[in-house]
């Protein structure tokens, strides 16, 4: 077993290596052909998109899912905690799980309502473009790389900094530690690392960030993005980590007009954590 435990985790550590070498290799060409080459002239600080919402319509999706989240934990606290401290694990999570795609669901309906384009186009407006697929896929790898070498400098730059991916994976620890069988941890692997990277990219890199856009710069739509991307995971000790996170998806969306390479970066990041948390449960 200790063999099996050592073998595993050095298999984690070896990608996360591999990528964090990936990572400072784009970061350093990024800083040279900043401070070296000539730059050309600033774009005009206009939406990547034309999206037909606003600003205020971003907002009051964020706000709806919060409130919806309250509100179904809350009531799932009410009405089942007495039936859930003796249901079988399998039953926890599934709760958890009807919580959590109730929130986000409730959230996406009232936006695609929002989305006043054409049928055909809804799903294209929402950032699910799937032009020049060997640059997407480029972007994808790069953009996690990047990722690993942020949260390992803010892992070391923070006071009390936890290792790689600890933070971030508070909450999932949290509902593996009583996810004992296999039949719970199949949902929850389902939950965290397939539906939640798409249903918040969807959500706040497809909704939310070009309505920012549309009437901010840049910088300012994807630091407040990245940060309601945060709030929405109500942990603090982890509030950095999160953000930088919704900081490098927001800016894989603006390079690339599509939400894909933010929804395989979120993937692979919670499944990395999921697994490196499986090791340590």
């Amino acid at each position: 077993m200790t063999r099996q435990f050592g073998g595993r985790l050095l298999l984690l550590l070896s990608v996360y290596g591999s990528l964090g070498l990936v990572g400072l290799v784009i970061l350093a060409v990024a800083v040279v052909r900043w401070a070296f080459f000539v730059r050309r002239e600033p774009r005009a600080t206009r939406p990547p998109l034309i999206v037909p919402w606003e600003p205020l319509d971003a907002l009051e999706i964020v706000a709806l899912l919060y409130f919806a989240m309250a509100v179904t934990g809350v009531l799932a606290g009410l009405l089942l905690a007495r039936v859930l401290d003796n249901a079988p694990d399998v039953v926890r999570v599934g709760v958890i799980a009807g919580q959590y795609l109730l929130a986000t669901g409730g959230a996406l309906f009232v936006g695609w309502a929002r989305v006043n384009a054409l049928n055909r186009r809804k799903l294209s407006i929402l950032g699910l473009r799937f032009r020049r697929p060997a640059w997407l896929t480029a972007s994808r790898v790069g953009g996690y790389a990047v990722l690993v070498v942020l949260l390992v400098l803010a892992t070391v730059l923070l006071p009390g900094g936890s290792p790689l991916g600890a933070a971030p994976g508070q909450t999932g620890e949290r509902l593996l530690s009583g996810a004992h069988s296999l039949g719970a941890r199949v949902i929850l692997f389902g939950l965290i690392c397939v539906l939640a990277p798409i249903l918040e990219e969807l959500i706040f890199r497809g909704f939310v960030f070009p309505g920012l856009r549309r009437r901010m710069p840049m910088a300012s739509a994807v630091a407040m993005s990245a940060l309601l991307f945060a709030l929405m995971h109500n942990n603090a000790a982890a509030m950095i980590p999160i953000t930088l996170i919704g900081i490098v998806l927001a800016v894989l969306y603006e390079r690339n007009l599509s939400i894909v390479p933010s929804i395989i970066c979120h993937a692979l990041n919670n499944t990395l954590v999921f697994f490196l948390m499986l090791l340590t449960a």
